[in-house]
């Protein structure tokens, strides 16, 4: 690995690390803290302790402001998905999680269909999450993901550009990694399922040295799976984790550690999808019923990976100036992550046979256009494919370096209490995507007849040849690349680029408290000075080379009608933005080659927060409009007219885009072995000619009821029911079909006996099949038929 920090970073963390020795050394007398009986692995402000959770619910976050602070001094909406969440759901996908949090949904909404993890927050679909406060590169939408490596995962819903600069317009998410913990532990995790699913996990933490200020914590991971639609010629290596991290706490409270997240993730887990069959019209819903009658799949073969490695190293310190409490953070990260989407499937006229073996209709009708589609699928349709095949292949590196750096000051003036925050990031990064190819055999007919045969390429209607999409192809298909590359017809080769970027930003944000921390007024502004360049590999043409700077603010306000021995409710506002920097160009013929506007969006919220009865019962209501200006929408190039490239995806300029909604997440704990966590979401998310944007349910909802017998023969037996619901959705602008709603049942039944946890994950208990919202333009992913997941856990 290549630990190549920019010159800047270095520079700067020379400076930094030569004056905070030096205030060390003099605040090294005046230490009280040497108590060797406590424990040394202490919080900062930096630091949640894990006392802020009662069940579901946690009153504590730090992703809204960059420090610990209650949830009800908040003036935004952030909610967190804990580790007894993570526990109870025996989750181990990112939707089993994600899905239970208001206003996001986890589906099969990328055009490859696989289990990836883009997720749509607030009206937007996005990939990418942040890890502590700084951008994660083992977060990709390729894979990188694995609960072995979250404490927690904290979602902060809208515009939070003053805090973290460019991010989704619909929210950042947030991912807590895990850290030493005052108390030894160990936990071994086992766990086996459908697909030939399995999983071991094991997550250690101790303290080192007699006086135990040496803390250390390891957890790792590894997976394979067939998933859904099991494949021969994907990837079939096991998927391992890695997540060390050791920190050393001085006598004067001065706090060093080093932590590391590696993945390589490479295992199986194509999930079913259909396609969609919409009116003659192109407008109403699709037909997919057709998916209880076999398995099936539009893609044939994914061979998407993600290899990531990050290292981080970090200093904090609490230290006293006069009347000024303060606590300074410096942490240095590197990271490097290889990824690929590459895929094979079937491309061109869609083809359709019947029950007697005959193509139906006559020709080969647009999809989903041809009114004779209707009533065909689950009546007379035997099979169908398309013309061609397709293999789109590549690969993509990325390196980054940054050093952050955090200063939080505590103060009263008169009845004002202060906090004050500091912070600023600079950061350089490298890329590449290079083997990019767009590889077809546009007639499958052209093949040689044993290949047609092997593959089920050939349905013997007057020689003609079909890439076979439903019933899908059976598992030993074998790998098709080889074949698409060798009787390939067209080959349309990307140029192998190369990137450099490089950014720096500060930002102060003001917390003033009055009257007694009843009311709360948060100020906040942030400079970002972003510089992008990307070039051809082969000749050095420059293909874009951009300075984007901006400033964005934030202004919230919270007051607090009741607040009384830690139980609180609290009403916000909050109005902040952020700024996305557009680096992509017109692909359009008629304005080829022109850079694309930069985006600002902004949100007006205002809502509630309750922290009452001890936090039994911890929840968030809000409403809100988040406006977005110089959106690109995306079309369809079908005959190149547009493009010059036929059936080829474009972006282009369409003006402003506002979603309003409003959102409920209510965590219950009302009496001992009773939890229950109930969300709801209703948006609109608009473009500028009145079409709902594609990707996003208009309506998520969801329960979690959890309840552990506490006497009887039932004792330490637990069930929990878990339900998600999510409303009607639109495809890509090139279908604009709409797509109805759906809905999933759960049931986890669980048993903890004194440090042994077993849990059964009953997923999809009525084995409905529905479809769940997608950004293709016919394709969508579908519910899983009923599946099982058992685990086993021992901690000690």
């Amino acid at each position: 690995m290549k630990l190549r920090f920019p010159y800047s970073v270095v520079g700067a963390s020379l400076c930094l690390s030569a004056a905070f020795s030096s205030f060390v050394s003099a605040q090294a007398v005046n230490s009280a803290r040497d108590d060797a009986d406590s424990a040394v692995v202490t919080l900062d402000a930096f630091e949640v302790s894990s006392d802020s959770v009662k069940g579901y619910g946690t009153t504590t976050s730090l992703s809204a402001s960059r420090t610990a602070v209650p949830i009800t001094d908040l003036p935004a909406s952030v909610i967190t998905i804990n580790e007894r969440l993570i526990e109870d759901t025996a989750a181990v996908e990112l939707r089993d999680t994600f899905n239970l949090v208001s206003g996001v949904f986890h589906g099969n909404s990328g055009g490859g269909l696989q289990e990836s993890n883009n997720f749509s927050i607030r009206g937007y679909v996005t990939t990418g999450a942040l890890r502590d406060g700084i951008d994660d590169l083992n977060f990709s939408d390729n894979g990188g993901f694995d609960y072995s490596m979250v404490e927690r995962v904290e979602i902060v819903k809208g515009p939070a550009g003053v805090l973290y600069g460019q991010h989704s317009a619909g929210g950042a998410v947030n991912i807590i990694s895990k850290r030493p913990r005052a108390e030894p532990f160990t936990k071994i995790d086992l766990a086996i399922g459908s697909y030939n699913f399995w999983r071991a996990s094991v997550d250690h933490s101790g303290l080192a040295g007699t006086d135990g200020k040496l803390g250390y914590r390891v957890s790792a991971a590894v997976l394979n799976t067939d998933g859904p639609v099991g494949i021969e010629g994907e990837p079939d290596g096991v998927s391992t984790w890695i997540n060390p991290s050791i920190s050393y706490q001085f006598d004067n409270g001065f706090k060093v550690w080093a932590w590391g997240a590696f993945a390589d993730d490479t295992s199986k887990r194509v999930s079913n999808s259909v396609w969609a069959f919409g009116t003659p019209d192109g407008r109403g819903a699709p037909f997919y019923e057709f998916m209880e009658r076999g398995q099936m799949s539009v893609v044939f073969q994914n061979f998407n990976k993600s290899e990531n490695s990050n290292l981080e190293f970090g200093t904090s310190k609490h230290f006293t100036l006069g009347a000024v409490e303060a606590d300074l953070r410096v942490v240095g990260r590197y990271g490097e992550r290889t990824t690929s989407g590459a895929r094979t499937r079937s491309n061109g006229s869609t083809i359709f046979i019947d029950n007697a073996g005959n193509q139906i209709p006559d020709g080969s009708p647009s999809v989903g256009r041809g009114p004779e589609i209707t009533g065909l699928i689950t009546d007379n349709l035997s099979r169908f494919g398309r013309a061609g095949l397709r293999y789109n292949r590549g690969e993509d590196d990325a390196e980054r370096s940054s050093l952050t750096a955090d200063l939080n000051l505590s103060f009263d003036l008169g009845p004002v209490a202060n906090n004050f925050l500091l912070y600023g990031q600079t950061s350089s990064g490298e890329g590449s995507s290079y083997d990019s190819a767009d590889i077809r055999v546009n007639d499958v007919a052209t093949l040689p007849a044993d290949i047609r045969s092997t593959y089920h390429f050939d349905t013997g209607i007057n020689g003609l040849g079909v890439a076979e999409i439903w019933p899908n192809p059976p598992s030993g298909i074998g790998d098709l690349r080889p074949i698409i590359e060798q009787y390939a017809d067209v080959t349309n080769i990307t140029p192998d680029t190369a990137s450099d970027s490089s950014s720096s930003n500060f930002a102060a944000i003001e917390r003033a408290s009055f009257l007694d921390n009843r009311v709360i007024a948060v100020i906040g502004t942030r400079y970002d000075s972003i510089d992008f360049t990307n070039v051809r590999s082969t000749d050095g043409t420059v293909l874009s080379d951009t300075h984007d700077a901006e400033w964005v603010n934030k202004f919230g306000l919270v007051a607090k009608p009741y607040s009384r021995d830690g139980n609180e409710l609290s009403i916000f506002y909050n109005n902040a933005e952020t700024f996305v920097p557009e680096r992509g160009t017109d692909q359009r013929l008629a304005t080829f080659g022109q850079k694309f506007p930069n985006r600002t969006i902004s949100t007006d919220e205002i809502g509630a927060k309750l922290n009452l009865f001890n936090s039994r019962l911890v929840g968030t209501i809000s409403v809100f409009q988040n406006v977005e200006d110089n959106v690109l929408l995306n079309a369809r190039d079908e005959d190149g007219s547009v493009t010059g490239i036929d059936d080829r995806s474009y972006s282009y300029p369409g003006g402003e885009r506002t979603t309003d909604g409003w959102e409920m997440d209510i965590a219950l704990n009302p009496a001992p072995g009773f939890d229950a966590m109930f969300s709801y979401s209703k948006i609109d998310s608009l473009l500028s000619d009145g079409l709902p944007a594609d990707g996003v349910p208009e309506t998520t909802a969801s329960a979690v009821l959890r309840y552990q017998f506490q006497e009887g023969p039932l004792t330490d037996f637990s069930v929990t029911g878990i339900y998600n619901r999510w409303g009607e959705s639109y495809l890509n602008r090139s279908s604009n079909f709409i797509l109805d709603g759906g809905d999933l049942m759960t049931v986890v039944l669980g048993y903890d006996w004194r440090n042994v946890k077993l849990r059964l994950r009953i997923e999809n208990i009525t084995d409905d099949i529905d479809a769940m919202p997608s950004t293709w333009w016919t394709g969508v992913g579908v519910t899983k038929h009923r599946n099982y997941r058992l685990s086993a856990s021992y901690r000690f």
